[in-house]
């Protein structure tokens, strides 16, 4: 583990991980929001602190960094490469916080409303061939295409009717590319849309199941997490049932990694092998570390309220084990 005791206070301590994003192979970072006191009703999210952790994996005599900030929700971790090589993070209400480049600031909000890039809540940021893109409520995907400005991709698709937004058919929760011009977006109830560069399509799929991740893999399948920890494969309009499961959670995250598929919920961690989605084969303390992933330079990172770890293609390196930290730390004298 590259997180001792004293850096666990001060970094990890009264927070729980909510996200995590690799900037690139050696720069790491998570978005935290903090806890309270559960005998008493939740405070809004707005109301806690928010923490964005930084780690510098080749700068091991300093490579811990916060910066902690209120008045933001649920934000979400991203990384932009192009045009600049900047940690992004937005949360649901289109707030932006931006780290890198010597600059540690808040910008502009997301633009948001029915002819602007954002139509609703921001619920997913993905680094796309090096842009950082962003999807959310009313069918809206746009990518950041610079210090304040960030562009809808087609215009988006056009509004859901009143009908669609009453039956759910309406949000986009995932999405993601096999190229710029080759997108695929999902949420709701059976709510998949393609971008094939000039025009936005609803896609003919064949269920109403709510749909969570969305990942395009090297194999040239759309593979879409569903509800109960359902997996749909197809691409265009042929789509198959390809995993079928009764979890009380959908996967959380989908991604290609090490030519393969790897999916996470707070439950664990499964991957595509020999043609079947099934638990991961790893170590207890890797699996422990399960909820968010973040792939990107050749790493994949495993982000949790567990711990994290790392995997380089070849074998996974356990950053930190939170439940023992935590232990440790209430053992401590007051």
């Amino acid at each position: 583990m590259i997180l001792s005791q004293t850096e666990y206070a001060e970094y990890f301590h009264g927070y729980h991980i909510i996200d995590c994003v690799v900037r690139d192979r050696n720069t790491l970072y998570w978005t935290l929001l903090s806890t309270y006191d559960d005998s008493k009703p939740a405070p809004p999210t707005h109301e806690r602190a928010t923490s964005i952790v930084s780690c510098f994996l080749d700068e091991p005599e300093d490579a811990w960094g916060w910066t902690r900030m209120t008045g933001m929700s649920l934000m979400k971790a991203g990384a932009s490469l192009e045009p600049d090589s900047r940690f992004v993070g937005v949360d649901l209400a289109g707030h932006v916080y931006v780290i890198g480049g010597g600059e540690n600031r808040l910008e502009k909000d997301v633009p948001n409303g029915k002819l602007e890039a954002s139509r609703g809540a921001i619920t997913r940021l993905k680094t796309l061939f090096g842009r950082l893109y962003a999807c959310g409520g009313l069918r809206s995907l746009c990518h950041r295409d610079g210090a304040e400005s960030w562009l809808a991709v087609g215009g988006n698709p056009p509004l859901p009717s009143r009908k669609e937004v009453d039956n759910r058919v309406c949000g986009f929760n995932d999405f993601d590319a096999f190229s710029i011009d080759d997108i695929y977006c999902a949420g709701d109830r059976g709510n998949v849309w393609h971008w094939n560069g000039k025009t936005w399509r609803r896609v003919d799929f064949p269920s109403n199941m709510y749909l969570e991740s969305v990942c395009c893999g090297s194999d040239g399948y759309v593979y879409i997490g569903a509800q109960s920890g359902n997996v749909w494969r197809g691409r265009d309009d042929r789509w198959e049932l390809f995993h079928e499961d009764s979890l009380s959670l959908p996967f959380m995250d989908m991604v290609w990694f090490a030519d393969t598929l790897w999916a996470t919920s707070d439950y664990g961690l499964w991957q595509l092998r020999a043609g079947k989605i099934v638990k991961a084969d790893v170590p207890i303390a890797i699996s422990n570390s399960s909820g968010n992933l973040s792939v990107n330079d050749g790493v994949m990172l495993l982000s949790g309220d567990y711990g994290a770890a790392l995997h380089d293609g070849n074998e996974w390196m356990l950053l930190f084990d939170l439940a023992t930290l935590r232990s440790e730390h209430a053992k401590k004298p007051a």
